[in-house]
């Protein structure tokens, strides 16, 4: 420590002919010495503090803890400053224990409590029964007048009161702005099931208190130590046993150390893992009541196909929703939800998806596959199917054209028919005629433009009514939202590269996607171009229009649930007639050309 005398050190062995030199030597030994003593007299006036009216106070000793746990802190702002003193209120928290000091906490990090204004930290520090820790706070909200940072005035436990003023036990200090009743914040910390570590060392308030010289407002801030209780989850697995014969396992699970978090829920069979979903999908009010009023929390998870639970067979499956701590962290143990586990027998007549075209053609220059035959009373098509290879498929009136059109067995003599490619088109109805477009979305009048380069879009895309619009595009079109189309209006994409659907578009709504227009690609159309498994489950994709792909294939891609599957295409494209209407001024009357089928087919 400095006391007040300074001595002035006499300097010796100056050189003879220093000169000049010397004097500005002696000048910055000066400003070198007054600099020290600036800062010996500032270091002085930080510690004293009972007359400059900041100060260091002793640590704040709290403990003992009743309980082994981790060491929390729940913190509370009372003075919101001002935007001339302080506009962000804030204190910084140092912890000792065992020996060890640990760096220091920033409490605006603290993720919001219970109540109005109560924040919530974990030191992360683990404390055994009977452990103290102590602490030291500085905070970042005094006169300008000194330069941060100022330690606190000092932590007092609540109830201290000013000079001649009664103080209840639940009164944080004496304010002159009013006092603050700090009942309910502590009423919220014993609510969470553990305990407030003993007062009054860790219920305490934060105020201009430096005793005995000065009295104490506390009109800043309250801190209760408690601990990371890291509460189980709560949830619900829903149904009866034997009710899942859609092989669906649904319910609900949050976590009240950290509502706003989605939960992972693990399913099992006895003890064997058999998938793990989250708990993120918009639920009922009462969900979101139990949930500290987040909505977001029911979980939805369907067995694939190649699950080896669908064999007809009873299983008793269990939901476990994965336990995290107020950092959103996964820690401790991870209860079964109640109303688990429950028995299920997955069955059904279909597992795999399948597809259906309403009012068109299909045709194929290779072979056509529907992967799965359709469900009883249900066809593949409503019109012609034809391949220049074999079928595996059905028509609603049976007009089944394979090997076509010579009818030859090997498929390579026969004549593939021609289509026309991207540059054809684009000479016929696009040279000369395009508008070029790089806005974003997508044009929506009537009208033919051109997009160079890939397009992609994003958000939902809706066409302007009475509309006409023929749109080439010289790259790749990916379609990650619906595009609608009035029932008085049509669109056409022609595509240079690929057209790829999303697994889910945006707008999407219950079991369905749907789009509206023509999709022609020179290259290859996918329904579901980024789904991660084959038995992923998507929505439905309904084309109003058409899929057509001049050189590749397309790839059909949607996967329904393997019960939906049993009565619902995964993919329906139906062609509107108004296309062959309403588009005639930018494409062209139609032209119907006839080829006779041999008989047989």
């Amino acid at each position: 420590m400095f006391n007040n005398s300074t001595k002035l050190i006499k300097l010796k062995g100056r050189p003879a002919n220093a000169g000049s030199s010397f004097l500005l030597s002696q000048k910055v030994l000066a400003i070198l010495f007054t600099a020290f003593l600036m800062f010996v007299l500032g270091s002085t006036y930080d510690v004293l503090g009972y007359t400059s009216g900041f100060n260091t106070n002793p640590p704040t000793t709290v403990g003992p803890f009743p309980y082994a746990g981790v060491a929390a802190i729940y913190w509370k702002s009372f003075d919101l400053g001002s935007s001339v003193r302080c506009p962000t209120y804030n204190v910084y928290i140092t912890i000792k224990h065992n020996g060890i000091t640990y760096p220091e906490m920033d409490t605006s990090t603290f993720t919001p409590a219970g109540s109005s204004g109560l924040k919530f930290g974990s030191t992360g520090i683990a404390v055994a029964a009977g452990d103290y820790i102590e602490m030291s706070v500085r905070d970042n909200c005094q006169p300008t007048s000194q330069p941060p940072p100022w330690w606190s005035r000092g932590w007092a436990p609540s109830g201290t009161r000013g000079p001649g003023l009664s103080q209840s036990p639940d009164l944080c200090g004496w304010d002159p702005w009013g006092k603050k009743n700090i009942a309910a914040d502590r009423n919220y910390v014993l609510s969470t099931g553990e305990s407030i570590v003993p007062t009054p060392q860790s219920l305490q308030c934060w105020g201009d208190w430096d005793p005995p010289s000065e009295d104490f407002d506390a009109n800043d801030a309250l801190l209760i130590v408690s601990y990371d209780h890291n509460d189980n989850p709560v949830g619900y697995h829903d149904g009866d046993s034997g009710s899942s014969a859609q092989c669906l396992v649904r319910g609900w699970a949050c976590d009240q150390d950290k509502y706003t978090q989605p939960l992972n829920v693990h399913i099992y069979e006895g003890s064997t893992f058999l998938a793990s979903t989250l708990a993120d999908i918009p639920a009922e009010a009462g969900v979101a009541a139990a949930c500290g009023g987040n909505a977001d929390h029911r979980f939805s998870y369907t067995f694939p196909s190649v699950s080896p639970i669908w064999d007809g067979n009873s299983h008793t499956i269990s939901a476990y929703a994965i336990n995290i701590d107020a950092a959103g962290i996964a820690r401790g143990s991870n209860p079964l939800l109640n109303n688990s586990p429950l028995t299920m027998t997955c069955t059904s007549p279909q597992r795999d998806p399948w597809v259906q075209t309403k009012f068109g053609d299909i045709h194929a220059n290779n072979s056509v596959n529907f992967s799965a035959p359709r469900p009883s009373g249900e066809d593949n098509a409503s019109y012609v199917i034809s391949a220049r290879s074999f079928i595996t498929g059905s028509s609603e009136a049976n007009w089944i054209a394979q090997y076509y059109p010579e009818g030859k067995s090997d498929w390579t003599l026969n004549t593939a028919v021609s289509a026309p490619s991207y540059d054809t088109l684009w000479g016929r109805f696009g040279r000369g005629k395009a508008t070029t477009f790089s806005g974003g979305g997508l044009p929506a009048g009537t009208g033919v433009y051109l997009i160079n380069g890939d397009k992609t879009v994003d958000s939902v895309y809706t066409q302007n009514s009475r509309a006409r619009t023929l749109i080439f595009v010289k790259g790749n079109l990916t379609i990650n939202a619906e595009i609608r189309v009035p029932s008085n209006s049509a669109i056409a994409f022609i595509v240079s590269g690929d057209i790829n659907f999303a697994k889910n578009l945006t707008g999407g709504s219950g079991t369905t996607d749907s789009v509206g227009g023509l999709y022609v690609a020179n290259g290859t159309i996918n329904t579901a171009y980024n789904k991660s498994s084959a038995g992923e489950i998507t929505r439905q994709l309904s084309v109003s229009g058409s899929l057509i792909s001049l050189s590749k294939t397309v790839v059909l891609n949607r996967n329904l649930s393997p019960a939906n599957n049993a009565t619902t295409p995964a993919e329906k494209v139906s062609l509107d007639g108004k296309y062959y209407i309403l588009l005639k001024s930018i494409l062209g009357r139609p032209k119907l050309f006839y080829h006779e089928v041999p008989a047989g087919f």
